[in-house]
């Protein structure tokens, strides 16, 4: 991993005099070696690849129509290694010049080292922009004021394949807050274990969520209207993936795929059924065979053991 990149403004501006890219690709920090100035340099078009380190910048998109992407957004690893974070009360990433789905955001872990007034994670006012294949994490907003994770005002940011999670503000809402006429698209995406709640809307605002997990946030999961658009789960315990369900062993209970639990002679609630929604039986000693039912094949079962034991 890079070492840590450190953002100077006196640097930074000698630099932006003197140093200019042509190129439609900006690497960070091979061509640049900080993001800011890489989204200073940059045209509408152009494609900003940051290689994997932690950056301790805050970031303002400036109503440019680019793309900010990792080295492969499609990889979890090099996600996780790219890391976006400020220790400012100002926001990791800001969008209010009225970016559109042509500025993107894609495949990054951001995050904020301390309070923010503005929103710790992204920050979008009368801004739309795409935002993809991100961990938006640790974000951590100042009581009163906007929210942990992703803050929209005015803004209907279309959200995809992104983790937000363990971001914190009790009186805003922790992981996203929506406020006058936002409506942004929630695609795929894990809403989980913030404080605060999972997602806050107010002002006619009304989030259209589709294949989209929204659990285990404190104290409440969603407050205000949304658009249920299917394949969505909305509940104070988040389940494992498909074909994991509840398999009972004698008094206890794990959420495993059915072969296992039919190895290990457990019983089987079906997929989806997760432990959390089901009670497992007392258990039943003279069932030797485990059909539910003490009878004769249980008798045979214990003949057929009959003997001096190895």
């Amino acid at each position: 991993m890079q070492q840590p990149i450190h953002f100077f403004t006196a640097v930074y501006i000698s630099l932006s005099l003197t140093f200019s890219v042509s190129a439609e690709e900006i690497h960070v920090p091979d061509d640049v070696p900080w993001i800011v100035g890489a989204i200073t340099l940059a045209v509408d078009g152009d494609v900003i690849i940051v290689h994997p380190g932690t950056y301790h910048e805050s970031l303002n998109m400036q109503g440019k129509a680019i793309t900010l992407r990792c080295l492969d957004p499609n990889d979890p690893d090099i996600v996780a290694s790219t890391i976006i974070s400020t220790s400012s009360e100002s926001f990791t990433i800001l969008c209010q010049n009225d970016e559109g789905p042509d500025t993107i955001i894609n495949g990054f872990v951001i995050t904020h080292d301390s309070p923010s007034i503005l929103g710790g994670g992204i920050h979008n006012a009368w801004a739309s922009p795409t935002i993809v294949n991100c961990i938006i994490t640790g974000n951590h907003a100042h009581p009163y004021y906007a929210t942990g994770g992703l803050y929209n005002y005015e803004s209907s940011p279309t959200i995809i394949n992104c983790t937000i999670s363990e971001n914190a503000n009790p009186y805003g809402g922790g992981g996203i807050s929506n406020h006058h006429n936002s409506n942004p698209i929630i695609s795929n995406c894990v809403i989980i274990n913030n404080e605060g709640g999972g997602i806050r809307s107010s002002g006619s605002s009304n989030p259209i969520l589709t294949s989209t997990r929204v659990c285990e946030n404190s104290p409440g999961q969603i407050y205000g209207d949304y658009v249920d658009g299917g394949g969505n789960i909305v509940s104070e315990h988040c389940p494992p993936p498909a074909h994991i369900g509840a398999c009972c062993i004698g008094e206890g209970c794990v959420d495993i795929e059915g072969s296992e639990c039919n190895e290990l002679g457990g019983t089987y609630f079906g997929d989806n059924e997760y432990c959390f929604n089901v009670t497992c039986p007392e258990p039943c000693p003279g069932d030797i065979t485990g059909d539910g039912v003490v009878n004769v094949d249980d008798i045979f079962a214990i003949l057929g053991l009959w003997g001096v034991c190895p």
